[in-house]
C-alpha cells in the first residue's frame, strides 16, 4: 500500500465494499489511522457522506486494518473540498456533487 503524509484526505475501499473517506493521522505495517471518517451513501438525489461511525465521538481517530484494505487513493479534489467543509465548517469552493 502506498504512503500517505499526515492530514491528506483519502479514499478507502474496504473489503466490505465500503467507500470510507478521511483524513490521515499516521500509518503503520498494520493499520492507517484515519480522523473524521466518513462513508460515501447514495442518496434520493445524488451521492452524499454519512459518519462511517454512527456512535463514535465524530472527531475520534479510526484504525483500519490493513489487511480488510482493497485500495486506497488521495480523493479527488472537489469531493475533498466538500468533505473539510462537511467536517470543519471551513468553506471552500463548493462543487455541488456531493450532498
Amino acid at each position: 500500500m502506498r504512503t500517505f503524509m499526515e492530514n491528506q484526505v483519502v479514499t478507502l475501499k474496504l473489503s466490505s465494499g465500503e467507500e470510507v473517506i478521511g483524513r490521515v493521522v499516521k500509518q503503520t505495517e498494520n493499520t492507517l489511522t484515519l480522523k473524521n471518517t466518513q462513508s460515501m451513501t447514495v442518496m434520493h438525489n445524488g451521492v452524499g457522506m454519512t459518519p462511517y461511525l454512527f456512535t463514535a465521538d465524530t472527531t475520534a481517530e479510526t484504525d483500519f486494518n490493513i489487511n480488510l484494505i482493497i485500495s486506497t487513493t488521495l480523493t479527488e479534489k472537489s469531493i475533498a473540498d466538500e468533505f473539510v467543509s462537511k467536517v470543519t465548517g471551513i468553506v471552500t469552493k463548493t462543487s455541488g456533487l456531493i450532498i
